[in-house]
């Protein structure tokens, strides 16, 4: 009887368990509909087994919805997701790549949970601070899985960690969140100054 009770509330904890988990997805799935633009500043840390220190790297993150994403690296690197392809300037080098069918990789450079949901197994697991994500893609990516946490209340992470399965680790932290940001859609458009080389690529 004791380990039948034992069985029956190990069910019960389950299913609220889940029950909890569904809702904190919902939550920020819901939040994040009326989430139109961002525009945020950043600094990203990469740990290596291969380097004894981090490689660090700061810029500004922005999005619009219906135009598209937008990573400036100071003094490095461009990042721009037009919303059919993805542009890579390198600024030091003077060239830049455009890359055709880059539509898996939108998720994760906008954190757009409702769409990363479709290609990855997502958990939640509330925190006294609000809500992280731990997710694992169901595809051929480079990395193992990315970790996101979402303050209370918020659409937009403050944290984000992307694990490679070789240990090597990357982590961005958010600042200066400004959530229905005023952006002008030229931002996301890429216009290659004179003298960049474009290649051209395509994931298809």
């Amino acid at each position: 009887m004791k380990k039948l009770s034992s069985l029956i509330f190990l069910f019960v904890f389950l299913f609220l368990a889940s029950v909890a988990f569904a809702g904190d997805l919902e939550d920020i799935k819901l939040l994040q509909k009326g989430m139109r633009s961002v525009k945020a500043s950043f600094t990203q840390t990469k740990t290596t087994e291969l380097l004894g220190r981090p490689i660090r790297s700061s810029g500004t993150f922005s999005m619009k919805a219906g135009a598209g994403v937008r990573w400036d690296y100071k003094d490095s690197m461009v990042v721009i997701y037009d919303g059919r392809d993805l542009y890579l300037h390198y600024l030091e080098l003077e060239e830049a790549e455009r890359i055709r069918g880059a539509s898996g990789f939108v998720g994760p450079l906008v954190f757009d949970v409702q769409r990363l949901s479709e290609n990855y197994r997502v958990t939640a697991m509330r925190t006294g601070e609000g809500i992280r994500l731990t997710l694992v893609p169901q595809m051929d990516m480079p990395f193992e899985r990315m970790e996101m946490n979402f303050p209370a209340g918020s659409p937009f992470p403050d944290e984000v960690a992307v694990i490679e399965s070789t240990g090597d680790k990357t982590v961005i932290r958010f600042s200066e969140v400004e959530v229905g940001a005023v952006l002008h859609s030229d931002l996301f458009v890429f216009t290659p100054p004179p003298g960049v080389i474009v290649r051209q690529r395509s994931f298809q």
